[in-house]
């Protein structure tokens, strides 16, 4: 019996039916890749939508905030500073929770290599299950769960700093041809 400990849970995981792992856990590999093809073709221009609808809005709230702040003589121009930053958060929000959840899951991928690899440091392994699960980790590594946009990018937190400099940049130049 094939017993592995679990770090981040604190405790045993034993594998009494390991003969089955391998086969078993690519077909189910195939069909989880095969559902985030699906996501990725189905969702994928919705997203792009939705990422450049925050691009036009972070520019257009940060453009506001900045008018609001340098030239407004009016004594209620700190209520709607308050409202834009408001809308800017959840904005962010909402695009760093999505790519939150896309991050844990390319998290959980290597979580997954680090597992194989614990069982196959296992001496009492069968030789059929050890190539089994060999193919396997070969699998998860040449095939890995993504999220993209149209194949035009990959949904990561980089993305969330090139919309924020990009904007900041689009914000700048739009102040200095107003001045």
């Amino acid at each position: 019996m094939v017993v592995i400990y679990d770090n981040q849970r604190n405790r045993k995981i034993s594998m009494k039916n390991y003969r089955t792992i391998g086969s078993s856990s690519a077909r189910c590999y195939f069909l989880l890749t095969e559902q985030c093809d699906y996501i990725n073709t189905m969702y994928g221009f919705r997203i792009l939508l939705f990422h450049l609808f925050l691009f036009i809005n972070f520019v257009m709230m940060t453009n506001v905030m900045i008018r609001l702040v340098s030239i407004s003589d009016d004594q209620n121009w700190w209520v709607l500073l308050i409202s834009v930053i408001i809308r800017l958060t959840s904005m962010g929000t909402l695009l760093t929770r999505g790519i939150h959840y896309c991050d844990q899951s390319y998290s959980r991928n290597e979580n997954n290599i680090l597992w194989i690899e614990k069982i196959l440091l296992n001496k009492n392994i069968p030789l059929e299950t050890r190539d089994s699960l060999e193919k396997f980790k070969m699998l998860i590594r040449s095939k890995p769960i993504t999220f993209h946009v149209l194949n035009i990018y990959k949904l990561e937190y980089s993305i969330i700093l090139s919309i924020i400099s990009t904007a900041i940049t689009y914000t700048l130049i739009l102040f200095q041809n107003v001045s």
